[in-house]
């Protein structure tokens, strides 16, 4: 990874962005909008929303028609959608005997940075997270801010997590790295642990930005409902009974 000896000049373009924005922005939540720069190698950036609500948080391509993830807090499962092939797929956290044999030991560094525009009051924080000594990721993260957004993301990374450990002998070898066994399996909220995160880049060159917020979206009233008709199946594709959704 390319360490952030320098801030970014478009994280100082967004972060001043949000900023400007945040005071139309304090009010009573109802649906929160978070809309992010998605970066992977490889790829051109695209964009990504994330709606929260108490019970539910969907992450789609900014469409309310395109293809969806929806975590049901409650019932903290998750369900992926696919229009094109007319699917549920419930996905539930895995009890595995798996464990991570390799010692690692997580730390996290403040790093120094330029004064950069509050949002709602709150500064930005710039951590370095550290796996054996390791740099891993970079997040930029704001104290206090979004914390039911945390609180969601926090129980959907954790299924994903299960997910990862339960299908370690199928993950290739060079996949598993420090990085990959702490962030992806260990702590997997790791990169929320000091507030939330505007920005995030990873070692692996998978990145994200916040471009956008709204406390007051005005959802769909059908948003979080999982569509009707569609067949329901497991991890392994295994049909399951629609009635249990």
């Amino acid at each position: 990874m390319n360490k952030m000896t320098g801030l970014p000049v478009f994280l100082i373009a967004c972060i001043a962005f949000l900023a400007a924005c945040s005071d139309d922005k304090q009010q009573t939540q109802a649906d929160l909008m978070l809309m992010y720069q998605e970066s992977e190698p490889g790829l051109d950036p695209y964009m990504t929303r994330v709606l929260v609500n108490k019970q539910f948080m969907r992450l789609d391509e900014g469409g309310d028609d395109s293809n969806f993830t929806l975590y049901d807090r409650d019932k903290n499962l998750v369900y992926t959608v696919s229009h094109e092939n007319r699917t549920v797929m419930q996905v539930k956290a895995v009890k595995s005997q798996h464990k991570i044999e390799r010692p690692l030991t997580l730390d996290a560094k403040k790093m120094d940075v330029k004064e950069l525009p509050a949002i709602e009051g709150k500064q930005p924080t710039h951590y370095q997270l550290l796996v054996n000594d390791k740099s891993c990721a970079d997040v930029y993260v704001i104290k206090d801010l979004h914390e039911d957004a945390v609180q969601a993301m926090t129980g959907f990374k954790r299924i994903l997590a299960s997910i990862h450990l339960s299908t370690i002998n199928n993950t290739p070898a060079d996949m598993q790295d420090e990085c990959f066994l702490a962030h992806d399996i260990l702590a997997p909220t790791r990169t929320m642990q000091f507030g939330f995160p505007i920005m995030e880049q990873g070692a692996n060159g998978v990145g994200r930005l916040l471009t956008d917020f709204d406390r007051n979206y005005k959802a769909a009233p059908d948003i979080y409902k999982l569509p009707q008709g569609y067949r329901v199946i497991d991890m392994a594709g295994n049909a399951l009974d629609a009635e249990s959704l």
